[in-house]
């Protein structure tokens, strides 16, 4: 190393003199080749200085940096001197405030010449980030990635803070270049270019797990702009890449996870996030929470389509499942969220109040208002928790408190239309005193935001209060036009017909095909009751046809329900009705 710096050193005092030697003898013809040629042997004793200069930074050599100011000297346009010189500077120790200053211009002065300058760039994003300064970071990477569309660092680094800002869309055209630069060894980083000074740069076998961050993060972006299959596509390649360490691996399974879950295919996202924790209870010895909380919410999703699909008590395992899963993810980390969460499984069962002697309606919504009142404990400023609190108060019966708690929380935030709804329906399971109260609070609701959900229970307040009926038909109308695929204005219609059937065999009809629609929009357990009881009227009427008395048959089946002894013998009379048919036949 000490030959060769002296014999760049001396290379570099040839260069200038002959290039001193040239400007004294130029005639006035040759001026401007002359000028050109005295130009090109500035860059020669530049280049000198710079190598002799790393070789100096290599052993820690103070002197370097007379060398590369004569080089920054001779090229004021080229950035590689005063890329090192900052690098030289940070070398020797950038603590203090006007070091740390220095050593920034050095960079900005780098990249003002060339903005695709990797050790400038990458070190001065690196001093931006840690000072907190992202947005400055970012603009450097993408001024970098837009002048040199190969330039690795660049293209990596705008991806990764576009991401982490929310710029999903914008990250996703930086990381697809970034992938592609990992395909051809020529585009792979030269750090022989940064002899003495490429321990401040990546190591170039940490290009593997670099490539691997880039696919994870294209996932990722991809998952959040909805390319739902590009974004399982993007981290199934990230598996594939050799060499990653458990933590990596768990990382890629939960983008794979958590990509199937939006997708819809929860047997295969379940399977996922099981072989993670697997591996992660054999290797780390604890689970991650991301792994908890991904494995909760695929067994959630699981339940609601259960819940929507009729299968329910099934649906009741699920959400049990759930419900433990966030619980043992807030135990590491005690969040709203997962907390939250928990809460609305409990809450989702409880909800299921159809199904006899198989769901403790208050036993569940006990625990779901313990989770809420931790939720809620640690946002206080979040009104959901409390919201959350009340419904379960008022399931439980004690309509007062929710009255109470939901009246406090009205007073802080007024404008809530969730409160005003939750506030309707605890007056509403007060009884028949508190339905005018009801009815004040759920037109509220109703003129701030006309869902589905307000407008029945709004039209339910009207009917218990002795409302014209043209006042509650008009609710269940405007409930189905709200939302045609929700299950409230259905039910509420099913609801009026019931009430107003008195007997007849076609008004009795007419609400049980209410149920119905209710039934396969996913109403539960009480629209199936809806029409267990129309069905079961008419086959005491002996008025039911063939294929309503199969329907009664099916509502008891699904219910887990024992069937009266008139189903019975209805059912019994229609076969031998069909038998002796066969005969004649």
């Amino acid at each position: 190393r000490e030959e060769a710096i002296e014999l760049l050193l001396h290379a570099a005092d040839e260069a200038d003199h002959r290039k001193r030697s040239l400007s004294e003898r130029k005639p006035r013809e040759l001026h401007f080749f002359c000028k050109s040629i005295a130009g090109d042997w500035n860059a020669v004793q530049a280049n000198c200085f710079i190598f002799a200069a790393q070789g100096k930074l290599a052993v820690g050599d103070e002197t370097a940096k007379d060398l590369l100011v004569k080089a920054a000297s001779l090229l004021p346009k080229s950035a590689i001197p005063f890329a090192l010189l900052g690098a030289f500077f940070e070398k020797q120790g950038a603590h203090s405030p006007s070091m740390q200053l220095r050593v920034r211009k050095c960079y900005r002065r780098a990249l003002a010449a060339n903005p695709a300058e990797e050790l400038a760039g990458h070190r001065l994003t690196e001093m931006l980030l840690s000072a907190g300064e992202n947005s400055a970071a970012t603009e450097i990477a993408k001024r970098a990635a837009e002048v040199d569309a190969k330039s690795r660092w660049a293209l990596i680094a705008a991806g990764k803070l576009l991401t982490e800002e929310g710029a999903f869309s914008e990250s996703v055209k930086y990381l697809q270049l970034a992938c592609r630069t990992f395909q051809t060894s020529a585009m792979r980083s030269n750090r022989e270019r940064y002899y003495g000074v490429e321990d401040l740069l990546p190591d170039a076998g940490e290009d593997m797990r670099l490539e691997r961050t880039c696919w994870l993060l294209l996932a990722k972006a991809y998952r959040k702009t909805g390319k739902l299959v590009s974004s399982t596509a993007a981290a199934r390649h990230a598996l594939e890449i050799e060499g990653a360490c458990t933590m990596e691996q768990i990382q890629v399974a939960m983008e794979v996870g958590l990509g199937l879950t939006l997708r819809g295919e929860f047997r295969q996202s379940l399977s996922t996030f099981n072989k993670a924790i697997q591996l992660s209870e054999k290797s780390m010895k604890v689970v991650p929470v991301a792994l908890r909380a991904g494995r909760a919410r695929v067994l959630y999703e699981m339940a609601k389509e259960d819940s929507l699909e009729g299968r329910w008590l099934r649906a009741v395992s699920l959400w049990e499942s759930a419900e433990q899963e966030f619980l043992l993810a807030a135990k590491n980390f005690p969040s709203t969220m997962l907390i939250g969460n928990a809460g609305d499984c409990a809450r989702k069962i409880a909800n299921l109040s159809g199904l006899p002697e198989r769901v403790d309606t208050k036993t569940h919504a006990r625990r779901a208002l313990q989770q809420y009142s931790r939720a809620a404990r640690l946002s206080p400023w979040e009104p959901k928790s409390f919201r959350d609190m009340s419904l379960c108060l008022g399931v439980m019966g004690m309509t007062d408190a929710a009255e109470r708690l939901v009246k406090s929380m009205l007073n802080i935030w007024p404008s809530r239309f969730d409160l005003w709804l939750a506030l309707g329906t605890a007056y509403a399971l007060a009884g028949l005193r508190s339905q005018g109260l009801a009815r004040h609070c759920l037109s509220t609701a109703v003129e701030m935001q006309p869902t589905a959900e307000s407008l029945q229970l709004l039209g339910s307040a009207l009917s218990l209060g002795g409302g014209e009926l043209t006042h509650c038909y008009a609710c269940a109308a405007e409930a189905i036009k709200a939302n045609s695929s929700s299950f409230h204005g259905w039910m509420l219609l099913g609801m009026l017909r019931e009430d107003q059937a008195q007997g007849d065999p076609e008004k009795l009809r007419s609400a049980s095909a209410a149920y119905k629609m209710a039934d396969d929009l996913g109403g539960g357990p009480k629209s199936v009751f809806g029409q267990g009881r129309m069905l079961s009227s008419l086959v005491k009427q002996q008025k039911a046809t063939d294929l309503e008395l199969f329907a009664v048959y099916g509502v008891h089946g699904r219910l887990g329900l024992e069937r009266p002894e008139y189903v019975d013998s209805a059912l019994e009379e229609l076969r031998l009705r069909r038998q002796a048919a066969a005969d004649r036949t």
